[in-house]
C-alpha cells in the first residue's frame, strides 16, 4: 500500500512503540513503528521509482517486521511538535507542504522547517499542521497480461514458467520449433507478434553468426524495439539475441555503448511477468538479523577488463 497525506483528522495509521525499554509515560518513546491496525501493516522506507531525489526513497506500507531499521521511527522535539527520523538514517518525515509524504534529508532545528514538524493526537494518530494525516491507500490493481495467444515481453531473466522455450523438432537446415515447456505449446509469429500457438508451423532459425533469431516463415527477426515483435532483419543492438538450452531462454544479449555511459541488461522472453519489487538499503547487520540473502546472476567481465587481465603488464 502506498501512503498518502491527506486532509483530515481520522486516519487509520497511528504510532506503535516498539518493546525497547522506553516509557509510554509520554510521547515521544524510545522507538516506533506506524501501523495501519484495519490491514495489519507497517509504513516503511523503500528504495522507489519516483522517490524523493535527495534520498531516492520513498514511504510505502508492508507487512510489519519490528526488527526491520527502515520501519523504525524514532521522535525529537522541533517547534511546536516533533521531527520524525528514520531508523539510524540522517532521513526525515517531511510533508512536501501538505502534499505527499516524502523521506527527504533532515533539517537542523536552526532552520525550523514546519514541512518536518509533526504532531500526535486523537490516541496516536500522526498529523501535520493539524489539518493532515498519513494514511495507507491501496494500490490500484493492475491488469495482468491476460491474452489467448499469451504476448510476450522482455523481462530479467530467470528459470520460471514462461520463459522456458526449449528447441524442438530440429531439422537438418537447422530450423526447430520454439516449445512452452509448461503449456506445450509453441512460439507463434502471426502478424509480427511473439504469442503462443500449435506446435509445428511456425519455425525458426538460429543465426549465430549474426547473433539474431529468425521467424522463418515471414524471414523476420526477433527485435527488442517498437514494443518487442519480428521486423526485417538488421545489425543493430535491439535484434541481438540467442538461445540458451538450458534452462531455455530466449535472450536478448547484454551490452554498452557512449563509453560505457549506456548499458543494455541481459533480458529474456516472458510471457508470465511478476511484478517488481522496490527495495531499499539498510544497515548490514539489520539485513543479516532478517536472513536477508542475494543471489548473483547474469555475472559478466566487462570486455574492457579483460583485454586488460590479457594485456603484457611488463
Amino acid at each position: 500500500a502506498e501512503a498518502q497525506l491527506i486532509p483530515g483528522q481520522l486516519c487509520d495509521v497511528f504510532v506503535a512503540a516498539i518493546v525497547d525499554g522506553s516509557s509510554w509515560d509520554s510521547f515521544p518513546p524510545g522507538a516506533f513503528l506506524l501501523r495501519s491496525p484495519s490491514k495489519n501493516i507497517c509504513a516503511g522506507v523503500i528504495g522507489a521509482e519516483g522517490g524523493d531525489q535527495l534520498s531516492g526513497m520513498g514511504l510505502a506500507f508492508q507487512h510489519c517486521r519490528p526488527g526491520d531499521p527502515m520501519q523504525t521511527f524514532r521522535a525529537t522535539r522541533l517547534a511546536n511538535g516533533f521531527q520524525i527520523k528514520v531508523g539510524n538514517t540522517n532521513n526525515c518525515l517531511d510533508a512536501a507542504s501538505g502534499s505527499q509524504v516524502l523521506i527527504y534529508p533532515c533539517y537542523s532545528e536552526q532552520v525550523r522547517n514546519m514541512n518536518q514538524v509533526w504532531q500526535v493526537s486523537g490516541g496516536s494518530r500522526l498529523q501535520w499542521s493539524g489539518s493532515h494525516c498519513v494514511t495507507a491507500q491501496d494500490l490500484p490493481t493492475k491488469a495482468q497480461p491476460a491474452s489467448p495467444k499469451g504476448i510476450y515481453e522482455l523481462r530479467t531473466c530467470a528459470s520460471k514458467a514462461g520463459q522456458r522455450l526449449q528447441q524442438a523438432d530440429i531439422k537438418q537446415d537447422g530450423t526447430f520449433i520454439l516449445r512452452d515447456a509448461d503449456s506445450f505449446q509453441c512460439l507463434t509469429g502471426d502478424y509480427a507478434v511473439l504469442g503462443l500457438g500449435p506446435c509445428g508451423r511456425d519455425r525458426w532459425h538460429e543465426l549465430r553468426n549474426k547473433e539474431q533469431v529468425q521467424h522463418v516463415g515471414s524471414m523476420l527477426c526477433m527485435d527488442a524495439g517498437f514494443g518487442g515483435g519480428l521486423h526485417p532483419c538488421h545489425d543493430q543492438q535491439s535484434q541481438r539475441f540467442r538461445l540458451v538450452e538450458i534452462p531455455g531462454w530466449v535472450q536478448q544479449l547484454p551490452a554498452w555503448g557512449d563509453n560505457g555511459r549506456k548499458r543494455w541488461f541481459a533480458q529474456c522472453l516472458d510471457r508470465l511477468p511478476v511484478a517488481t519489487v522496490d527495495v531499499g538499503l539498510q544497515e548490514c547487520d539489520a539485513a543479516m538479523k532478517l536472513g536477508l540473502r542475494w543471489e548473483k546472476l547474469h555475472a559478466s567481465v566487462p570486455l574492457e577488463r579483460r583485454l586488460w587481465n590479457q594485456a603484457d603488464k611488463r
